[in-house]
């Protein structure tokens, strides 16, 4: 492997981490809490870390994504399949990631056994068609 393409490589997975950090932070505004508070709720004695992850130059400590969900009120799997995207080391290894992202509401449904029939299906729709509101069209069941 050529030194540009490491260069490259490396690139890829800070912008990785960024996004994560992003979503972490979109995650913790939605929970309404404060970097202070969540660094408290996780018993860190600032919130630096937290600032840390969320502009990407630090990666959360793989140990504590539970903790982490639970303080945040977000999807744990959710967030090991983000975890996992940022901290892959070449893009191959990251594009399963956004494929599980993609059926992550699928996926839920079905290992946590929410949702009817008619739920699962409309979240394969979704999926497939990468919309967040299906069409009228979507509607039909014989299109799966």
């Amino acid at each position: 492997m050529s030194h540009d393409s490491e260069n490259d490589g490396g690139i890829n997975l800070l912008e990785r981490r960024k996004n994560f950090g992003k979503w972490l932070r979109n995650c913790r505004k939605q929970a309404r809490i404060t970097q202070a508070e969540l660094a408290k709720a996780l018993n860190y004695d600032s919130s630096q870390l937290i600032s840390n992850i969320e502009r990407g130059v630090s990666l959360l400590p793989s140990k504590r994504l539970p903790e982490f969900a639970r303080a945040l009120g977000c999807s744990l799997l959710e967030m090991e399949v983000r975890y996992f995207q940022c901290s892959a080391r070449n893009s191959s290894e990251s594009r399963m990631p956004d494929l599980l992202l993609k059926y992550l509401t699928v996926i839920e449904i079905l290992e946590y056994g929410r949702g009817t029939d008619e739920e699962v299906l409309q979240a394969l729709r979704q999926a497939r068609n990468g919309a967040s509101q299906p069409s009228p069209q979507q509607n039909d069941i014989s299109t799966i």
